[in-house]
């Protein structure tokens, strides 16, 4: 009897264990930070990723003052399901009431809540810029993107 209640209590212990490893591992939280796909651009900040929701925060900085406002684009991916993309994160300002998109030999700072996805497989960002006159955004080709994580 006392093999048995051995064998028991240590299945038991083994199972519930496993449930919290598969717990673990569905819940993640990292760091990210751009690639230097445009000198002028820089951006970094951290993700949160449950097995439904990955929610992306961080800050954009411009390192040249040169005509295009930084920002930043990301895509979130799962199989079986229709890549999901952000808008272009931009850097914005307000002066007095009015936004001004951010153009400086320096600065910029912390944005907030940038992207949020069910798609949680694979996370990626690309830098961008954002032209001041022409009011368009320029990101770079496919293989700018810049892979965050990759779960499967």
């Amino acid at each position: 009897m006392r093999r048995i209640a051995t064998l028991a209590v240590t299945t038991g212990l083994a199972v519930s264990c496993m449930g919290v490893l598969a717990t673990s591992a569905d819940a993640a939280t990292g760091t990210w930070k751009t690639k230097n796909g445009y000198s002028s651009v820089y951006a970094s900040g951290k993700y949160s990723r449950s097995a439904s929701k990955v929610t992306v925060t961080g800050s954009i900085y411009d390192q040249k003052k040169n005509g295009y406002a930084p920002g930043v684009q990301f895509m979130a991916r799962e199989k079986g399901k229709k890549d999901h993309y952000s808008s272009v994160i931009v850097l914005v300002q307000y002066v007095n009431g009015v936004k001004r998109y951010y153009d400086a030999n320096s600065g910029g700072g912390y944005v907030g809540t940038l992207f949020t996805s069910t798609n949680t497989d694979r996370l990626y960002v690309r830098e961008c810029g954002y032209n001041i006159k022409t009011k368009k955004a320029a990101c770079g080709s496919k293989s700018d993107w810049k892979r965050i994580y990759k779960v499967r």
